[in-house]
């Protein structure tokens, strides 16, 4: 089978002109066809499918369509009634990984299934590549709740907490992990404050543990969740962190690309309530694990932010995370000598200059576990220019799976 970017040209390339373009012959009798810039997969309808339609954001399912073919070349495809499901190649970012995972299973049912249970092989795509509608939305407006927070808390209490968000990617047990409190982020489009709680996640450290409670209301004056994403990356004083902007990539496949774009939210109220004050189960027996439920927070009483984000605005300014000195993972005997040289290549410089010796001290050396904070550079060293122009710059040559695409093989450290 030829190279995927291969494959993805040469359907991107065939004419749009309403016919189906043989791109690849699979086992069979089976092929991949390309048709308006979209690849479709073809079977025998030997199973006497019933005429039926079914699309989904990236699906789209023809059962026992009449085929005629007209050139000659391709005498394998004979005139008949066949299966199809199509991948729609509408999203950019998604074509090559879409395309990959879509190719990868049309390949595989030709081969093992011999075309045969059309439909089960349908439901697996549908499985794989379209979540629930219902999905789509809980995901929607919880990643804007979380989001909600970051901007309501910095424009407010003047903390960026986008660096403490996701810190284990998707699989992270709590939304943000700080120095001094953890949030656990819960959003809602009604007016009743319940909300599913997994009892183990929230209530295993209840005195540094909170629960933050965000209602949005669905408006056509407020926001997408797309337009609040590029807000908070072109941010110029937060969110500027490289693994920021990777989990938002990662967060945005869970979401629909139509919904991400057209429902506007507002944010209403957020409320913030400690975990050791709504423990409705003190005591669970060590038999009991896994046990979920519904709380409702109305019985109770929030607290002010300013009482929560007092202790975590003094870890920020003076705590140990603020430093730079945390983020090297070299020999505490070669600590001094590193950062001497650190200050000869970054002290009195900025943007481009200081992005490529931070990569340089990450992916050359290995000297960084992460890429600093403005706080923690700024601990150690003094920068000319924004510190955007930094996180700009490593963004720009930055994969999604971490790997720097500049050329950093000159940068001595």
């Amino acid at each position: 089978m030829m190279d995927i970017n291969q494959l993805l040209n040469m359907i991107l390339s065939v004419p749009k002109d309403n016919t189906l373009h043989l791109i690849e012959r699979f086992p069979s009798d089976t092929g991949l066809f390309a048709s308006n810039g979209n690849v479709l997969y073809l079977v025998h309808n030997e199973e006497h499918c019933s005429s039926m339609s079914v699309k989904t954001d990236f699906l789209s399912l023809e059962t026992n369509i009449h085929v005629s073919a007209f050139n000659a070349s391709v005498p394998s495809f004979e005139n008949g009634y066949y299966n199809s499901v199509e991948l729609l190649l509408t999203e950019p970012s998604d074509r090559e990984s879409n395309l990959n995972a879509f190719v990868n299973l049309c390949l595989a049912h030709a081969t093992y299934m011999r075309g045969r249970n059309f439909m089960a092989f349908f439901d697996s795509l549908v499985a794989l590549f379209q979540l629930p509608k219902e999905e789509h939305y809980k995901n929607l407006i919880g990643l804007m709740g979380e989001l909600l927070f970051i901007e309501y808390v910095y424009q407010n209490h003047g903390i960026d907490l986008s660096t403490y968000w996701h810190t284990d990617g998707p699989s992270s047990k709590l939304d943000f992990v700080c120095p001094g409190a953890n949030f656990e982020v819960k959003t809602t489009a009604s007016e009743a404050l319940s909300f599913t709680i997994k009892h183990d996640q929230l209530f295993t450290d209840s005195n540094k543990n909170h629960l933050i409670a965000v209602e949005v209301e669905e408006s056509n004056t407020g926001r997408t969740l797309a337009d609040l994403i590029a807000e908070l990356l072109e941010a110029p004083d937060y969110c500027n962190s490289l693994k920021f902007a990777v989990n938002i990539e990662q967060e945005k496949r869970r979401i629909s690309a139509k919904e991400l774009n057209n429902r506007r939210f507002v944010l209403k109220k957020i409320y913030a309530y400690r975990a050791n004050e709504i423990n409705p189960f003190e005591n669970i027996p060590d038999c009991v694990e896994g046990m979920s439920y519904k709380l409702d927070l109305l019985p109770f009483k929030n607290v002010p932010f300013a009482d929560i984000f007092k202790d975590l605005n003094q870890s920020e300014q003076g705590g140990i995370n603020a430093r730079f000195e945390t983020l090297l993972q070299c020999p505490k005997s070669a600590v001094p000598n590193v950062l001497a040289r650190l200050h000869e290549l970054l002290d009195g410089n900025g943007g481009m200059t200081v992005a490529l010796v931070l990569a340089a001290a990450k992916h050359k050396y290995h000297y960084l576990i992460a890429y600093p904070t403005e706080k923690q550079y700024k601990s150690e060293f003094t920068l000319t220019g924004t510190w955007r122009g930094v996180t700009s710059y490593l963004k720009s040559h930055t994969t999604s799976t971490g790997e720097f695409t500049e050329s950093i093989e000159h940068i001595e450290i």
